[in-house]
């Protein structure tokens, strides 16, 4: 399976950083249980997200890269 997205570390117990070639639109952070415990916005290829107010230690990230648009007039 290919990411268009590297997250690290692995097992985080701060801060956990993304990066991406494309441009990150949204990172959404949930717990266990499936509700969401942190939505970050951004523009950019990177992101630092705070993970260090939560008690629980496993969390799933869902990472939403920005598609280009390319028109093309025909």
């Amino acid at each position: 399976m290919k990411f268009d997205f590297v997250a690290y570390p692995t097992k985080v117990k701060d801060i956990l950083h993304i990066s991406s070639e494309k441009r990150i639109q949204l990172v959404t952070v949930y717990n266990i249980q499936g509700k969401i415990v942190k939505d970050q916005t951004i523009n950019g290829n990177e992101i630092s997200v705070s993970l260090a107010e939560f008690l629980e230690r496993i969390y799933f990230v869902r990472v939403y890269l920005r598609a280009a648009v390319k028109i093309v007039k025909e």
